[in-house]
This record gives C-alpha cells, structure tokens and sequence, in this order.
C-alpha cells in the first residue's frame, strides 16, 4: 500500500497489515505532519458511500426545489396568478 502525506505529498510504501480495518494515526517523518490513515479498502468504500449520499442530497434538494416559472407548489400557475404576475410587471392580463 502506499501512503502520501496530504502536507508535503511525500510517499512511503508500507505493508498492508500494517494498517488495521478501523484504521490508524500515522506520521510523515519528512513533514512531521499526522493525519487518520484507513485501509484502502475501508476508504474506498467511505468515498463510496459519500458519492452516494451526496447524490441522494442533490436529487432531494431537486425534487424539494419550485420550477422557475411555476408556482411555490410546482404546479404551473392558476389564471389569478398570472393575472397578479402580469400586473406585478405592469402589464394588462389576457
């Protein structure tokens, strides 16, 4: 497994075993800097299961959102609201 700092982008290559499955500190010895390391595969299943929440984030915050031009409910707008959107613009409704 290789592992680079995140401070100063130094590699080391180090024994899988040697990072258990809840993961550990460890320490540049270039840099000094510490920082959390997982097990690859404990990491890419975190980054995983991050894309996923983010794109249930992103779909609800779509679906919750009103259409531009549409009504607060995302229904199209009644014919008394059109009526006040015109007049709201300075315009005689239809």
């Amino acid at each position: 497994m290789r592992l680079t700092c995140p401070n100063c982008g130094a590699q080391y290559e180090i024994d899988d075993g040697v990072i258990p499955d809840a993961g550990r500190d460890v320490q540049c010895s270039s840099c000094g800097h510490a920082w959390f390391q997982y097990p690859p595969h404990a990491e890419a299943r975190r980054e995983a299961a991050d894309r996923e929440s983010e794109t249930r984030a992103a779909a609800a915050a779509a679906v919750a959102a009103p259409q531009a031009g549409r009504g607060g409910n995302g229904a199209p707008p009644q014919a008394s609201e059109r009526g006040q959107q015109a007049a709201a613009a300075g315009e005689t409704p239809a």
